[in-house]
């Protein structure tokens, strides 16, 4: 990476940005053209942040390059990249050459063009609903090593999951994201270096042999549990005393407090309550965010596609048939892994990708975006 840094190319490709962007604090994403890298709500963000914080107007400018694949130029990506550019427009009509919006076919964005527009922005900012392996954050990381740089990804992210140091963001709440951004823009230098310095130094000692013996390790730890039944056994009566106790064992239930209760304390709330609404999390979507040092999540339901046990699943599915009841289940996994393991529950609501997908109870999945 150093000696792609150094390159004459990166460096004219920096000089152009730098031009073009003269006396602006960029903030830049890179993404590809997925309705699930969520980047019209990143544009939709940025420009709140500007509508609220006029000082902003002239000094901030969001650097958004989309990369698609020539086989996705028809149909539903072009609905979405046209959406995107909506976007865009409205927010330089309201405040002229405030977004830099590039649409480019390809399966990816050169590296040198990128290390050059790390190099130059200042913030790297990442929305993504659902996403797995990206190195971009990294990337900006090592790119702006001397200069400082702040990373706000997304919690729903897999590099939120090892990136200590980033700032987190929920891309369905835009207000959230308006807090990160003014937070990061408003950030002193030696918080920046502390942030940065965190994630460096674990970039750079986690070397690709010793994360692999980890992710390694992490699955024999897995392996060595309790193998999960994946009998069901579905029932249509009211929920037993002994099912209210196996139930309170496995959730964290709680009215208007953030503390655990006694079971008994729970099951009599439970009985004397007229109306019921649960989340329920399956994969550990729902999961606070690990140590720095794991690699996969404790949670391997969601990815091994593993129903609930024989069980949990009487006890679901008593919950899911009492009137009283709303059950819902949130998940990270797609549509079709949850339809799998959990789509022959009745009464059951079904939430897939972070909230992309829904599928209402006895009904099909629909698109919530």
């Amino acid at each position: 990476m150093e000696s792609i840094l150094q390159s004459s190319t990166v460096h004219s490709h920096y000089e152009e940005y730098l031009e073009r962007y003269a006396n602006r604090l960029v903030i830049a994403g890179v993404d590809e053209l997925y309705q699930t890298n969520a980047i019209r709500y990143k544009i939709q963000a940025f420009h709140k942040l500007l509508q609220e914080f006029p000082a902003y107007r002239s000094r901030l400018i969001l650097v958004q390059v989309c990369y698609r694949r020539r086989s996705a130029l028809l149909g539903q990506q072009r609905t979405y990249e046209l959406q995107i550019q909506e976007a865009a427009n409205a927010c330089n009509a309201q405040f002229p050459g405030s977004v830099d919006l590039q649409m480019l076919t390809g399966s990816f964005f050169p590296i040198h063009q990128r290390m050059a527009l790390w190099r130059l922005a200042r913030i790297y900012l990442h929305t993504s609903l659902a996403q797995g392996l990206n190195l971009h954050p990294q990337e900006f990381l090592m790119a702006r090593k001397e200069a400082g740089g702040v990373v706000i990804v997304s919690e729903f992210a897999n590099a939120h999951e090892f990136l200590n140091g980033a700032l987190s963001v929920n891309p369905w709440d835009i207000s959230s994201i308006v807090g990160q951004l003014e937070k990061a823009v408003e950030m002193g230098e030696s918080e920046v270096k502390l942030r940065q310095t965190r994630d460096i130094d674990n970039i750079v000692k986690r070397e690709k042999r010793l994360w692999c013996s980890h992710v390694i390790q992490n699955l024999l730890d897995s392996s060595s549990e309790d193998p999960i039944q994946i009998a069901r056994v579905h029932g249509d009566m009211p929920l037993t005393d002994d099912d209210v106790n196996s139930l309170t064992q496995h959730l964290e239930v709680g009215v208007s407090f953030s503390f655990h209760r006694k079971h008994s304390w729970v099951k009599e709330v439970y009985q004397r309550a007229a109306s019921r609404f649960f989340i329920l999390d399956y994969g550990g979507t729902l999961q606070s965010k690990e140590g720095f040092n794991r690699d996969l999540k404790d949670d391997f339901q969601g990815v091994l596609q593993r129903p609930p046990s024989a069980a949990m699943s009487r006890v679901l599915q008593r919950l899911c048939d009492d009137p009283k009841n709303q059950v819902w289940v949130v998940s990270s996994s797609g549509s079709m892994v949850v339809q799998k393991t959990l789509g022959s529950f009745r009464n059951m609501g079904l939430i897939a990708v972070n909230g992309l997908k829904v599928r209402y109870v006895r009904l099909v999945w629909l698109c919530d975006m």
